[in-house]
């Protein structure tokens, strides 16, 4: 156990559309780990499960998976269209993650 810290680089995204996290303890869970998304534009922000809404800054959103795994969409250019993926094992629900468990 202990923080664990996961980036998503915008800039490598030419080479990474979707990625996996197997072990993901955030606060809503009594945990630290974070997602770090990397940018070059403004600061993003947690909209839940909400649609991007393509207001020119980065998004994160959660779109629900199957039983054992949720997704988080990231909209890295304020564009409104997920740009990554990143399926998140055993986070199924929209209330286990927080705005918290995001730096942008």
């Amino acid at each position: 156990p202990g923080a664990d810290t996961f980036s998503i680089d915008d800039d490598n995204l030419s080479y990474v559309t979707q990625a996996e996290i197997l072990d993901f303890s955030g606060a809503a869970e009594g945990g630290e780990d974070e997602i770090l998304v990397l940018t070059s534009g403004t600061n993003g922000e947690w909209i839940g499960d909400q649609a991007f809404d393509g207001n020119g800054s980065p998004q994160a959103r959660f779109e629900s998976g199957n039983s054992n795994a949720g997704n988080v969409e990231i909209d890295t250019n304020g564009d409104g269209l997920a740009d990554v993926a990143v399926i998140m094992n055993n986070i199924t629900q929209v209330d286990q993650l927080t705005s918290t468990d995001f730096i942008f």
